[in-house]
């Protein structure tokens, strides 16, 4: 099964919004759609991140600026926690991982501290 059209992607946020009886503006539900390319639930969980930022904001309808505002600090965070654990020295997890994995992971750390 491939990816959703932008048209289905649309349909498919216009939908869970009628459900769940968000109120989002349509630049908003394009932005999402957009940006969504993998799958449906990482839509529907960008939808939702949207719709709570801006009640948080005492905003009425969710607007474009406040979709981008709240999926922006989404991302920032992801990948923050992602090169920090990349390139920590101390892993905290189980002795399960694969070798493979690690050194991989200390490859990347050497390319990432070469580039800064």
């Amino acid at each position: 099964v491939g990816v959703p059209d932008i048209e289905t992607r649309i349909a498919i946020i216009n939908k869970k919004a009628q459900l769940e009886r968000y109120n989002i503006s349509k630049e908003a539900v394009e932005y999402i759609a957009e940006i969504s390319k993998t799958n449906i639930r990482e839509m529907e969980g960008r939808l939702s991140r949207a719709v709570f930022y801006s009640g948080l904001l005492g905003e009425s309808i969710t607007s474009l600026e406040t979709t981008r505002e709240a999926l922006k600090s989404m991302q920032t965070k992801y990948l923050s926690v992602c090169v920090n654990f990349i390139i920590s020295k101390k892993k905290n997890c189980s002795q399960g991982k694969e070798p493979r994995m690690w050194r991989r992971l200390d490859k990347l750390r050497c390319i990432l501290s070469q580039n800064s």
